[in-house]
């Protein structure tokens, strides 16, 4: 019998909203209404929409001339519009298919619990099975479930937008209302009633067979999706028991799909996590035949047919272990789930599992991996990363969230399980809703909450976490306000400390230790406030490319030598994250490396004795200003936080330091337009120098008996020098670097002629002979030997035709005449064959062997081909 497709779908209130507040156009006698309650109700609803009012004899015109109707649509452009445009890749079908199919087997498992004789047909096996029939292009998927009757086969499969499932679940819903029953019912996936059309995806023409318990009848209903549909008793009699069969007559385009291997991952990707078991029809050639089959071939070897054997293969072999109940799986069991949900060969260092219940119910499995992906953070800036797999009643959903969780938590690797979601009708793309902010609020707790349990409780398997994953976590501490105070507690930096209570008590003192890369040399910026000295208000950090230069910082000899705990940041990121948080719990944190470096127990005569010192050397200190000048320094001026080091390059509060300043030009990136960059690199450093160190006492000596000196223009020489080393070797040792390296390597020169008595004039003697110029006649002769290089190979491959080619392209590069060229390429030619017979005589010999002799002609064909080629090009 056919029947056409009765369209019901959700647009149609979405028109009769727009029929209602839309202007009719004049002249207009199709005014369409949905069944108005009163004519008063209807009058007045025009009379808003044409703006003016209608009189009541206007009113009782229109009664008596209204028309209803109801909408109409080109079936065929309607099962278009539903096959091609609510889905984004052609895979979503089988997805589809298996979900419908699940459903068909929860719902005649769950009739089974109250009625005995429900497993009668059919038995009481459920699963899916899938088969591929390349010679016939058809590919069909049989479950065991509830089946379809005739009229369950019209009223699901032709009417658009009606979904069996949803039927089913009001029509339970209704007889029972135990909190059991709302469990059971909450496995059910479908919604929309949309999923079976996206099999025409692929198909031309899909079969459906079914047998429901309620009717004795097996049905076939079949279609092409054009406009209409057939059902009709199967001839074949009862075949299935119970439930349903589709049968995919797949599209010449859409063969691929039919592959074993595509279908494989199709059920893995997407239907994996199904409860009911999905078993793949699968075929292995087996090459190893029985003796029986074995005949002997002429020659008398052994000819054995292979042997094609199939079965029926379990492709859902992982439960979603995020259902059950945590203290229910063991460790092993959440290791092996996550390798082999994530791929990764390596156990995770971490996980969490949980329950969420209230606005919105969700399950939630989440991971921290031990090892970090090759290309990670290349991925993570290019928005690739996919850190949580999308799961609506075990259905994935999709993976493709770059903006459901912040950057900084891209390391993870979750698996979220939601009873319902708001998607759009193919279920591939998540809809904007204040249920994906809860779950993603969750998510980000939970997982602090598992790196702060696992700080707390095991800091050696932190530590191993943090070494992998310690850029992530400062990521956030710079993107995520929400969370920055949380991700703060959980930052390591290396530090000054020895976690050894005797050999602090011993000394009193802050120590280094050479095993920098150990575990403990780390510290939290809790456990450094708990260890500060009296009267301290400052977290003292210095920053550097390495853990050695960091440690030999002359900005923290006098902080190092009173006992003060010092920070090292060794990574390119660390010192944005001060920037970002300049306080933690009320102590500020310091850069050692930039000015206004305070102590926090200074005395009043630490000030005088500074004061002192300043104008000691305040001769010294302007001179310095003077030759360094403003583009050089801010200022010049003795320093209170050097012992060892003579001076220092010191950054100014709003400036970078050495480090920072190394960080931000090396990016690769980088605008010398940007006002930003300007800005700060206009600020200057401050040169520090140590008034205790013997260098820079004598250089104030010596400043001072400058009128006194026998050649005061020497001494004013000595002097500048010895201050403009003091400033280079201080713009190393604090990160900036030297302004001229080639200036600063003649000092270096010149202070060491000096040193050991060669005088500064003297210069190197070497003699150094010009390369000789080319001849002209040797120039032409060049342009033509470089047609055919004299290669010592060339006698040992063959001259192919892409070599012949370049020839050619070589010999049009030329401007030389026709005949020329001609003339030198034989030349070439000739030279060639001379130096084949020269450096393999054994091939031209009169008493050659016949492979040698073989060979010689191959060589000399292969030049003559070469010789001859030319002719038509030119």
């Amino acid at each position: 019998m056919r029947q056409p497709f009765v369209y019901i779908v959700a647009l149609a209130a979405a028109c009769l909203v727009l029929l209602a507040i839309s202007p009719f156009p004049s002249g207009s006698g199709a005014l369409v209404a949905a069944s108005a309650s009163s004519s008063d109700a209807f009058t007045n609803d025009v009379s808003a929409a044409l703006g003016t009012a209608l009189t009541p004899e206007q009113a009782a015109r229109m009664d008596q001339t209204r028309e209803s109707h109801t909408f109409q649509t080109e079936v065929s452009r309607l099962m278009k519009l539903i096959i091609n445009s609510l889905y984004k890749t052609r895979d979503i079908f089988l997805r589809e298919l298996i979900s419908n199919a699940s459903d068909a087997l929860d719902r005649i498992r769950f009739l089974a619990l109250t009625d005995a004789k429900a497993y009668e047909e059919g038995g009481s096996t459920l699963n899916i099975t899938i088969r591929a029939d390349l010679d016939a292009k058809t590919l069909t998927i049989r479950d065991s479930g509830i089946g379809m009757t005739k009229k369950q086969l019209r009223d699901n499969l032709g009417t658009i937008a009606k979904s069996g499932t949803s039927d089913f679940l009001k029509a339970v819903e209704n007889a029972t209302s135990s909190a059991s029953s709302a469990t059971e019912l909450a496995s059910q996936i479908g919604q929309f009633g949309v999923g079976f059309y996206s099999a025409f995806l692929v198909a031309d023409s899909v079969v459906v067979a079914s047998k429901h318990n309620d009717d004795p009848v097996q049905h076939i209903w079949e279609s092409t999706a054009v406009s209409e549909f057939t059902i009709a008793e199967d001839p074949r009699g009862n075949t299935l028991g119970r439930g349903t069969e589709i049968v995919l007559k797949i599209k010449e385009d859409a063969v691929g799909y039919l592959d074993e291997t595509r279908l494989r991952q199709l059920i893995t990707k997407y239907s994996e996590f199904i409860n009911f078991p999905i078993y793949l029809h699968t075929e292995t050639l087996d090459m190893t035949a029985s003796d029986s089959s074995k005949e002997k071939k002429e020659d008398g070897t052994d000819d054995a047919e292979p042997k094609i054997t199939t079965k029926w293969e379990l492709m859902n072999t992982h439960k979603p272990l995020w259902r059950r109940e945590p203290r229910n799986v063991t460790e092993q069991e959440y290791k092996d789930f996550y390798k082999a949900t994530s791929k990764d060969a390596a156990d995770p260092i971490a996980w969490t599992h949980f329950k969420a219940e209230g606005d919105v119910d969700f399950n939630a499995l989440v991971y921290a991996p031990s090892k970090q992906p090759p290309a990670f953070y290349k991925e993570m800036s290019d928005a690739l990363i996919k850190s949580v797999k999308l799961f609506v009643r075990r259905v994935f959903i999709t993976d493709e969230m770059p903006e459901f969780l912040p950057r900084w938590m891209s390391f993870i690797k979750a698996v979220v399980d939601a009873d319902d979601l708001p998607l759009n009708v193919s279920r591939e793309t998540l809809q904007k809703h204040r249920a994906l902010k809860i779950i993603r609020k969750r998510l980000i707790r939970k997982t602090l909450d598992m790196l702060e349990k696992m700080a707390l409780n095991d800091p050696d398997r932190y530590m191993q976490f943090y070494y992998v994953w310690a850029t992530n976590i400062k990521m956030g501490v710079l993107e995520d306000k929400q969370y920055a105070d949380r991700l703060t507690r959980l930052l390591r930096f290396y530090t000054s400390h020895l976690p050894n209570p005797e050999a602090d008590a011993k000394t009193g003192t802050t120590l280094l230790t050479s095993q920098v890369a150990a575990p403990f040399n780390m510290t939290s910026l809790d456990d450094y406030i708990s260890r500060m000295r009296e009267g301290q208000k400052n977290i003292f950090f210095v920053g550097g490319s390495t853990l050695e230069e960091l440690r030999t910082s002359p900005f923290i000899e006098t902080l190092l030598a009173r006992g003060y705990e010092v920070l090292f940041m060794d990574e390119p990121m660390d010192e944005y994250l001060t920037t970002a948080t300049p306080s933690y719990r009320g102590y500020t944190l310091q850069n050692a490396a930039k000015e206004g470096l305070v102590f926090g127990d200074e005395s009043d005569a630490d000030t005088k004795e500074q004061a002192a010192l300043a104008g000691q050397f305040k001769a010294l200190a302007e001179k310095a200003n003077e030759l360094l000048g403003s583009k050089r320094v801010s200022n010049v001026t003795v320093s209170s936080r050097l012992t060892s080091s003579p001076a220092a390059l010191v950054a100014s509060q709003l400036g970078w330091s050495g480090n920072m300043h190394r960080v931000m030009q090396s990016q690769a990136f980088q605008s010398k337009e940007d006002q930003m960059l300007k800005f700060f690199l206009d600020q200057k450093p401050m040169l520090e120098l140590n008034p205790k160190h013997p260098v820079v006492i004598a250089l104030n000596e010596r400043l001072a008996k400058l009128e006194d000196a026998t050649d005061r223009t020497k001494e004013l020489e000595t002097i500048e020098t010895a201050i403009w080393l003091l400033y280079d070797t201080s713009a190393l040792r604090s990160g900036y670097g030297v302004d001229d390296a080639a200036v600063f390597a003649s000092r270096i020169d010149r202070v060491l002629r000096e040193n050991i008595g060669v005088d500064v004039a003297a210069k190197a003697d070497v003699k150094v002979s010009p390369a000789p110029a080319v001849k002209a006649a040797e120039k032409d002769k060049t342009e033509t030997t470089e047609l055919l290089p004299d290669s010592e190979d060339v006698f040992k491959v063959s001259l192919n035709e892409e070599a012949e080619d370049d020839e050619q392209a070589a010999l049009r590069r030329v401007p030389k005449s026709k005949e020329k060229l001609l003339q030198e390429l034989k030349d070439t030619v000739a030279r060639q064959k001379a130096r084949a017979e020269k450096e393999k005589p054994e091939l031209f010999a009169a008493d050659a062997s016949d492979a040698a002799e073989a060979e010689a002609h191959d060589i000399l064909d292969e030049l003559e081909d070469i010789a001859n080629s030319p002719h038509d090009e030119l």
